[in-house]
């Protein structure tokens, strides 16, 4: 009886301490989740910014009188369909 509770005991800490492996995993995944979001969202803020950057371009292109030769269009035809 005394070497089944010594057994258990033992049994008991293993799962003391494979509980306590399996929170620090969950932490440090959902740290990893918020890093990666806070990233993602960043890039998103940069994204929309080069774009209105682009956009404000453009219309200067435009009141300048710029005008894109058959090449450039043809070109931007391509990135627009794939």
């Amino acid at each position: 009886m005394i070497d089944e509770l010594k057994k258990a005991e033992e049994q008991l800490q293993e799962a003391i301490k494979k509980r306590s492996d399996r929170y620090k995993l969950i932490q440090d995944m959902t740290v990893s989740a918020i890093e990666t979001e806070g990233i993602m969202k960043g890039i998103k803020i940069l994204t929309s910014q080069i774009t209105s950057f682009q956009r404000n371009v453009n219309t200067i292109k435009d009141l300048m009188g710029y005008h894109q030769d058959e090449i450039k269009k043809t070109e931007l035809k391509k990135k627009t369909i794939i």
